[in-house]
Order: C-alpha cells, then structure tokens, then sequence
C-alpha cells in the first residue's frame, strides 16, 4: 500500500486543469492498492499467531518438560537392582585350622515400591565358596514382603511427588493459558492500531480529495476574476496541508504494516486489516463479581496450588505416624550348591511378622506441619486479594467503555454538526456571502470530528481487549 500516496500526488500534480479525471484516477489507485492486499480479521490474525510465532513453540517445550517431571515422579514402581562380588583370602595363625582359605561371596539383589499401597518387596541371593585347604559351599536365598499398616498407609508418601506433578500438569496448562492471553493482548492492540491506521488514512484521502476539488475550483474562479488571490492562496494552503496529513498518516500506516508483517511472516504489502472499528460489545454478564470469583482463571490456578499445599500436609501429617509394618518371608539356606544350581538343596523356612516403630517428639515434623496449615491459609488470603483486584480492575474496565461507548455517539453528533456548518459555509461562500477561510476551517473541523470519532473507537475496541483479557475471554 506504500505507492497509494506517491501516484495519487503524481496524478494531482499531472492533472490539474482535468479535476474529474484526477478524481477518478486517484480513487482507483486507492482501490487498486486495496485490491492487492491480503485481508486479515481478527480470528485471521490471531490463527497466524499461533501458527508461525516462537513464542508458542516455547509454550509447548516448557509443557513437555512438565510432563517429564510426571514421569520421573512415578519411578517409585521400578526394579532396583544390586550386585556384590568379593574375594577374600586368610591364614588361621591362631588355631592353625587351615593356613591358605580363599572365600568367594556373590550376592544378588532386587528391591521394588508399590505406590498403589505403599509395599516393599525384595529378592536376594547369595553364595559363598571356601577353597584350597577348606572346600565348602554354601547358598542363602530371601524372598520379603512388607505392608505397611500406619506410616506410608497405601502409599500415600510413595505417592506424593506424583500426585503433586499431576497437579502441576493442570497449573502449567491454566499458566500457559494465561500468558498466551497477555501475548494475544499486546498484539491484537497493535491490530488495533493497524485498523485505526487505515480509517486515519482513508480519512485524509477523502479530505485532500475535497482539498483537490476545492483547489481546483477556486483556481478556475480566480482566472475567471471571481475570487482574489487571497483565496487561491488560502485554498494551496489548505491542499498542502492536507497533503502532509496524508503523508503523516501513510507513514505512521507503512511502519505498523512492516511490524505486524514481520510479526506474522508476511510481506508488508499483503497485511491489510478487516475490522469494523466502530463495533458495538455487549455485556453478557450479570453479576460480574461472582463471575470472576467462580470462574477466573487466577481463581483455578490458586486452587491448585492449594491443592498442592494440601497434598504435602497429607504426607507430612502421616509422617508423624508409627510405622506399623506386615511382613511376609520366605528363605532358605543350603549347603554344597553351585552358582548355576540355584534350586539345589531349597529347604523353604516362612516367616510372619510385624514392626513397630514409635517416634516420641519429633518436633521438627510438627513445625513442618504447622508451617504448611500456615501456607494454606495464606494462599487463601492471597487468592481473595487477587481476585478482588481483577474485580475491581474488570469493573473499571466496564465502566470505560460504557463512557467512551456515549462519546462515540456525542462524537457522532459532533460530526453531523460540522457537516452541515461546512455545507452551509460552502453555500455562503459560493453566493460570494463568506470568505474561503471560512469554509476550510469548516472542512477541517469536519475532519477532525470525524478523526476524533476514530480515535475514540480506537480506544473503545482497546478498551474491550482489556475488559475480556480480564474476565478471561479473550481467547478464542
């Protein structure tokens, strides 16, 4: 859209003595240029956001490491595996039983937590050879089981880190919600300002057009000797104005077109914004605090993180608890057996027992108890002074826009007003009854009405990207 205002000055400056052809022509440069744009609506732009920006991509990564940190807190269901092998060779000095004894000791073990109920199983297995002066062999296997009935009841310690990253899952995707919110936010006012910049252009096209025909009038009457070259002055004057507005304004146009361009990795000459600057938003919501308190985001976020809180004092409370274990066994131990005949000479012994461990003070698990009930409580406090202010700023926010929404319609009034002082200043002037000043001051204050309009709605729409940020509806 960059030559709009280069061939309109070319054709103003080629064709002055023809005004309708360099109205015409002017136009269809306008036009033209239109015509070669791409058209962008809001869902559009926000689409083309999502698809080519980095900073969703980065989302997306952080969201993925969350969901490693879930996976690694669900290791407590894994095999631990161990294995011991020594050598070991000795002289009896003392009882002179043997001089030279080599002793070879293997032990292999296997050990897994349940999370489901908290219980341990372990395997072992062990050998032990003497050779040289004494020749024996010996093999010990262990089969345990282990339930515990108070501490650690179902697990619900094992538990906790991946109760707690489940929940971290739900924050991240509500955070991440939210920060694409804001991201949105910044952006779709720089939308904003590209459908403003485009009303401001179009609007001092129009009037350097008026300015044009207005000029090339007042140059046919002075040649004629109707009117005084105070006039003719006075009209250049007007027309060069005009003309520097339009520059202004295409400039201002030219620079949001290459950031937005380059925002969403598109020729600048293809972003052109579809957007009725002067819609009309309709509130919806009837009681806006409980709205907020019940479905804010902040709210839910806050929540869980209550959750999480909670979660924690679940286990440190339990902590403080005897353990009370169950245990099951079964072992055996042989004579004469090699490593590869594990089950040679199995002689099975079964054993049932219970552990218990009564802690006395523990004070230092108290005061991680009381210290969490006190985090509770002050995420509750901070939840409620949160959500207030989003109310409050929410309830600002409306108001703004009932008020810019009843200047929009006294800019409206405003406009009717200086369109009929600038049809009647313009009669007066042509039944020679004014002076041209007159009738430009009256086409500029037209203008400006009409600017002012624009600007008003400019910062109405804002002002509605801001209430719906706040009430969280703004995403699609």
């Amino acid at each position: 859209m960059g030559f709009i205002f280069s061939n309109s000055v070319l054709i103003l400056r080629l064709l002055k003595n023809d005004f309708r052809m360099r109205y015409t022509l002017i136009t269809v440069a306008f036009i033209s240029s239109s015509l070669m744009s791409q058209t962008l609506d809001k869902s559009t732009f926000i689409e083309r956001l999502f698809e080519v920006h980095p900073f969703f991509v980065g989302q997306d990564l952080t969201s993925k490491i969350k969901r490693i940190d879930e996976a690694s807190a669900l290791a407590t269901d894994e095999w631990t595996l161990g294995v011991n092998s020594q050598l070991k060779n000795e002289t009896d000095s003392i009882s002179s039983t043997y001089d030279d004894l080599n002793t070879h000791t293997l032990n292999v073990s296997a050990s897994k937590s349940f999370a489901n109920n908290g219980a341990i199983i372990s395997l072992s297995q062990g050998w032990t050879e003497k050779r040289n002066d004494i020749e024996s062999s010996n093999k010990k296997f262990a089969l345990d089981y282990t339930i515990p009935l108070w501490k650690n009841k179902d697990g619900i310690n094992l538990r906790m880190d991946a109760d707690i990253a489940n929940i971290e899952i739900l924050i991240d995707g509500l955070d991440k919600q939210e920060k694409r919110e804001q991201f949105i936010l910044e952006k779709l006012k720089k939308f904003i300002d590209l459908s403003y910049a485009q009303e401001q252009k179009s609007i001092n096209e129009q009037r350097l057009i008026l300015a044009a025909e207005e000029l090339d009038l007042t140059t046919r009457k002075y040649e004629a000797s109707i009117v005084d070259m105070v006039d003719l002055l006075s009209q250049k004057e007007a027309f060069l104005k005009s003309k520097q507005q339009l520059l202004e304004s295409e400039q201002e146009l030219i620079l949001l077109q290459h950031e937005i361009a380059i925002l969403l990795e598109l020729d600048s000459h293809e972003v052109y914004i579809n957007f009725d600057l002067y819609k009309e938003y309709y509130f919806d919501i009837e009681d806006l605090r409980s709205y907020i308190f019940d479905n804010s985001r902040t709210a839910k976020i806050a929540n869980l993180n209550k959750k999480v809180l909670q979660r924690q004092l679940l286990s440190l409370e339990n902590k403080l608890e005897p353990d009370l274990d169950v245990n099951f066994g079964l072992s055996s131990e042989s004579n004469g057996t090699t490593y590869l005949n594990v089950l040679q000479g199995f002689n099975p012994a079964f054993t049932v027992g219970i552990d218990l461990t009564y802690p006395i003070g523990d004070t230092k698990g108290l005061s991680s108890v009381a210290k969490n009930q006190i985090s509770i409580d002050r995420q509750e406090q901070q939840k409620m002074e949160q959500l207030l202010s989003i109310y409050s700023q929410a309830k600002v926010l409306k108001e703004k826009i009932i008020l810019l929404s009843e200047m929009i319609e006294s800019n409206r009034a405003q406009i009717e007003i200086a369109k009929e002082r600038a049809t009647q200043e313009k009669y007066r002037y042509d039944n020679s009854n004014s002076q041209a000043s007159l009738v430009i001051s009256s086409q500029n204050n037209e203008q400006n009405a009409i600017l002012n309009l624009a600007k008003t709605a400019k910062n109405y729409q804002k002002a509605v990207l801001d209430y719906r940020a706040t009430i969280d509806s703004l995403l699609p």
